[in-house]
């Protein structure tokens, strides 16, 4: 039961969401139909007020803990809030939008727990795509410390974090090269005449010992 309670407000909202937006789109087809043209531009204009609020811009409460849920779920396959980061840094962002960010944020101590010993799934799980990141390569989870392959120094002085401190810094190091932590990423791949390059990459880590996970995007 205490699974479920973190998620009921949001499924709650969910519900009542969609009745708001099941009630206006009832009333702009009954005005319709009933040729009120005044109150069915009215509803209309609600409706897809409603639409837009709750799909594109996100600002209903309880929005944030959906958007945790959904990318919990796409890119870990367990779900699980993030809430607000306990430490990041964001560089400035070139025109072409270069620069790097790392945000940390806490685990709650049931999520940790089960990320001492995840399942298969865990294993099998690739990050999730968006339309900003198509064409993009994900990879699935592996353990810390990284093992040596083609992309590895690459990948490494992409996400080390520049300029952000040192408290973030050791944090990083620390989790980055100590055993029975856990790493994803999805990069934008590149051709160079030595070979494949890594351009621009998104790279999550999560560390049931010191129950956090960390976001990192870097843009070259």
């Amino acid at each position: 039961m205490s699974d479920i309670i973190p998620f009921l407000f949001p499924l709650l909202l969910v519900v009542l969401y969609t009745y708001l937006v099941f009630i206006q789109a009832r009333k702009l087809v009954v005005r319709f139909k009933a040729n009120e043209k005044g109150k069915a531009i009215r509803s209309a204009i609600t409706f897809l007020l409603l639409v837009w609020l709750g799909l594109t811009v996100g600002v209903l409460p309880g929005s944030g803990m959906l958007k945790d849920l959904k990318f919990s779920i796409g890119n870990t396959g367990r779900a699980f809030l993030l809430g607000t980061p306990s430490m990041q840094y964001h560089s400035e962002r070139g025109l072409n939008g270069d620069g790097y960010s790392i945000s940390v944020y806490e685990l709650s101590d049931r999520t940790a727990a089960y990320f001492e010993s995840p399942d298969e799934e865990f294993f099998e799980t690739s990050l999730s795509m968006s339309w900003r990141r198509s064409g993009w390569t994900p990879s699935k989870w592996r353990e810390t410390p990284a093992r040596p392959n083609p992309h590895y120094l690459n990948i490494r002085t992409l996400v080390t974090p520049r300029d952000a401190g040192y408290e973030l810094s050791e944090l990083f190091h620390e989790i980055w090269e100590q055993p029975g932590n856990y790493y994803a990423y999805r990069a934008n791949l590149f051709e160079r005449e030595e070979g494949t390059h890594i351009g621009d990459i998104d790279l999550y880590l999560i560390s049931p010992d010191k129950k956090v996970f960390i976001k990192i995007n870097s843009n070259t």
